[in-house]
């Protein structure tokens, strides 16, 4: 929850501040800008936590999610400003995407914020703003635990009676979880402090941030991984088959192994324990189960765990599996996967499949080499098929290598492959060559032609909101008989 104190600056000085940043040319000068504006904070206010949250909404896990979209957004300010349906005003609040006659909403189509905002403008009679930053947060911290639609335009219409215009439409940009003011994530956590995107990218957490380094000057270890805390795991880079080996700085071997089809996931445990987290640190514990008597993975792997192995990491791919085929299935089966509480021994289940350790009993060990970290897998996990695997790897050292073991991801009709550099550290929330992903699309000769139909379309957003950037297509369906109505899927 926000701050408690009451001691905080006015919302409208922070949309300036929004305004300053989002007008400015260069990275450089938007860093300077908000630089400014943190070292105020911090001598007149302390905790930056109530700021923070405002700036990388789509960081806040506090505050999940809000239940609103643009449409849902968009139906409710209808009714709070109490549009006629059929007006023109409403229209385009709820087709904002799609441009109209009106040329002042034609410069602005694609951008929700930007069109609620002409909406807005032209109907508030707030014309200076007297809430503060956290009247803001508190509202926001209720927004996101209520339940109801009538909850949710109390809200609104507290927004309207209260806030100017301008305050709106970045506190609908924060609902949406997207600024748009050109810094990233990194630029605002290296501005707030040398090591706050390390230490994001191995806590998840923006309230551990601004609690932990709430002083410029002390610097904290980058290694401070703590269980039940989200890490950002590390993601492949992109290369050809044939610039492998270069790319991993003339390594004499590297590991190969098969890119699944699932999703990322990491899974902590911590006596009796067990907690699932996605590549953006969504908890999906709810789906997995918590511990042996719930979810629809956690009962059947509670004992594969050696009982000397009290914490964990894991880093890993949750994918589903057919006992039946025996095989894995495509990523698009996994949440009914996942969800299905049915009982039988045939179903399509969720298979955890793990290959990176980064903490094992109260210790980070992102600092050993990956030979290292993988070669304690087998010892402190009991494979179950179809529950709980390790994935095997083969060694390589030659363009050859890569080739050969491409060429059989591509017959057996995989994803593709991940090469691995086994002296490498692991590094948390970073996209480096010591992990190289190679799928069969990269290579010209491999790719597949595909008919298809365009069956409709999407306008885009910014430059390209006025035309349409992205299109829906339809492929025929191979299986219906000869002679029957055709069908696309």
């Amino acid at each position: 929850m926000s701050s408690a104190s009451r001691d905080s600056p006015l919302f409208s000085d922070f949309c300036r501040l929004l305004e300053s940043i989002s007008a400015r040319k260069g990275t450089d000068l938007k860093k300077q800008r908000l630089e400014k504006y943190v070292q105020e904070w911090r001598a007149r206010y302390g905790d930056f936590f109530d700021a923070m949250r405002l700036l990388l909404p789509h960081l806040d896990k506090e505050r999940t999610t809000y239940g609103m979209k643009e449409q849902v957004l968009a139906k409710t300010y209808v009714d709070v400003l109490g549009l006629g349906k059929d007006s023109e005003d409403a229209n385009y609040l709820i087709h904002w995407r799609m441009p109209g006659k009106n040329k002042q909403y034609q410069k602005i189509v694609g951008d929700f914020a930007s069109v609620a905002y002409e909406v807005i403008a032209s109907r508030s009679t707030v014309i200076r703003g007297t809430m503060t930053v956290h009247d803001v947060n508190q509202q926001l911290d209720t927004l996101s635990i209520t339940s109801g639609r009538q909850q949710q335009r109390d809200i609104i219409r507290h927004f309207f009676v209260n806030y100017t215009a301008d305050e709106q439409k970045w506190i609908i940009r924060v609902i949406l979880k997207e600024l748009k003011v050109g810094m990233s994530e990194n630029s605002v956590l290296n501005v707030f402090h040398s090591d706050a995107f390390n230490l994001f990218n191995v806590c998840s957490s923006l309230h551990k941030v601004c609690v932990d380094l709430k002083d410029p000057f002390i610097r904290l270890s980058t290694n401070d991984i703590a269980i039940f805390y989200p890490i950002k795991p590390q993601l492949a880079h992109k290369e050809l088959p044939q610039d492998v080996p270069k790319a991993m700085g003339g390594t004499d071997k590297f590991y190969i192994q098969q890119k699944l089809d699932g999703e990322r996931l990491q899974l902590h445990v911590k006596d009796g324990v067990f907690r699932y987290w996605s590549r953006k640190t969504t908890d999906y514990t709810h789906l997995y189960g918590a511990n042996e008597n719930e979810g629809t993975l956690t009962p059947y792997i509670y004992n594969c765990f050696h009982h000397k192995a009290r914490s964990l990491i894991l880093d890993g791919e949750m994918v589903a599996w057919d006992p039946i085929g025996e095989q894995y299935l495509p990523f698009g089966t996994l949440k009914s996967a996942a969800l299905d509480q049915t009982d039988g021994k045939n179903k399509a289940r969720p298979c955890f499949i793990v290959f990176d350790i980064v903490y094992c009993n109260g210790t980070p060990i992102i600092e050993q080499p990956l030979s290292e970290r993988v070669a304690i897998l087998p010892k402190i996990i009991t494979e179950k098929k179809g529950h709980l695997e390790i994935l095997p790897h083969t060694e390589g050292s030659s363009v050859q290598d890569v080739v050969d073991e491409l060429d059989k991801a591509v017959a057996a009709r995989q994803e593709g492959i991940v090469i691995k550099n086994p002296s490498c550290t692991y590094a948390p929330g970073q996209r480096n060559k010591d992990w190289i992903k190679v799928k069969p699309d990269y290579v010209d000769s491999l790719g597949d032609d595909v008919d298809v139909l365009i069956i409709g379309g999407i306008y885009g957003t910014g430059r390209r909101g006025d035309r349409l950037s992205h299109f829906m297509c339809a492929i025929k369906d191979n299986n219906v008989p000869l002679g029957s109505e055709p069908r696309l899927l």
